[in-house]
């Protein structure tokens, strides 16, 4: 009898081709609008221009809120883990917040943004890490995690950029809506998380990774921003400010981001600075709890449940009452 040759399978799979069909599918049953590929121009490590690209860029409206997932997936066999170093919300070296895989952008918003997502705590749908490292059955890769952080880090830029200049064209109805530009790492690996406390000796003694880490379907990442990064997405915003004026720019800017007398140039050092803040880590399974859950999030920020309503209207009105003592 002949030997069926099933390396093809492997191959396939290895592509990583299936896996992005497989999300799109489950992107378009969420309710998203998804398109393959995003791509974008930057020099590469010889400083020469070239084309680099995520694998899955899809969207989702509700109401004034537009939820745009940058997507990079990773297709790795079922032994393959990830791990990673855990870190506290608030207390990591960039301060990073329950909600900053949002990367939030209302910076030309024609009215006046309703912060309901500040008010939500999530904090047991993503626990928070930092660096990681990919383990299969040939050791440690190093590269695979950094290149899928680097590759939505710089193309952050990009639709930061896209998402302003959609919400200053007075020709289209786009003026009114609320950007958040969400990066999304899915992979097949298994995620793990350090323990809090874990030491190396520990380590060394451990019989398994259950003993010193816990898994998770879902972690959020919080990326170091190189200088080289920083330097690249400062130069992109002042490419926009050069075609739109800087004047048009610092008028058009939501009444909110003028606090502390702040102009578009204090914004671009934020964003050079700041974005992104927060990178979603979602294992790819069969029932997609990752992508489930992180939709009913996004529903729940965009129309939040009566009793967020009721405490933002008790902000609101303290922040008037506050305005008029101001005022008197």
């Amino acid at each position: 009898m002949t030997k069926i040759d099933n390396k093809w399978k492997d191959f396939l799979l290895k592509s990583g081709v299936p896996l992005e069909f497989e999300i799109k599918k489950t992107l378009k049953g969420l309710g998203f609008d998804s398109y393959s590929e995003f791509s974008y121009l930057r020099p590469d490590e010889q400083n020469i221009v070239n084309e680099f690209s995520y694998d899955i860029d899809s969207s989702l409206q509700i109401d004034d809120h537009l939820f745009e997932l940058m997507v990079e997936c990773k297709y790795r066999d079922e032994s393959t883990n990830w791990i990673f170093i855990p870190e506290e919300y608030n207390k990591s070296d960039r301060g990073a917040g329950t909600m900053s895989f949002l990367n939030t952008n209302d910076y030309f918003y024609k009215k006046e943004f309703p912060d309901f997502y500040k008010l939500i705590n999530f904090d047991t749908v993503a626990p928070l890490c930092s660096k990681g490292i990919e383990l299969n059955s040939s050791g440690q890769n190093p590269k695979t995690i950094t290149q899928a952080i680097s590759q939505l880090c710089y193309g952050m830029i990009d639709k930061v950029i896209e998402g302003m200049k959609q919400q200053l064209d007075e020709s289209k109805d786009t003026e009114h809506l609320v950007f958040h530009h969400i990066p999304i790492i899915i992979t097949t690996a298994n995620l793990y998380r350090l323990k809090n406390e874990v030491t190396i000796s520990e380590i060394k003694n451990a019989e398994n990774l259950n003993s010193i880490a816990t898994c998770e379907y879902v972690l959020l990442l919080e990326p170091k921003i190189s200088i080289e990064l920083e330097k690249y997405s400062f130069q992109k915003l002042e490419l926009f400010i050069d075609n739109y004026g800087f004047d048009k720019l610092n008028s058009s800017l939501n009444e909110k981001k003028k606090i502390h007398n702040w102009t578009f140039r204090d914004h671009q050092k934020m964003i050079s600075n700041d974005f992104p803040e927060g990178i979603l880590v979602i294992q790819h399974e069969p029932d997609n709890k990752g992508l489930n859950a992180l939709t009913k999030i996004l529903y729940e920020i965009a129309r939040p449940s009566k009793q967020y309503e009721v405490l933002n209207k008790l902000i609101k009105d303290w922040e008037e009452t506050v305005k008029n003592t101001e005022n008197k």
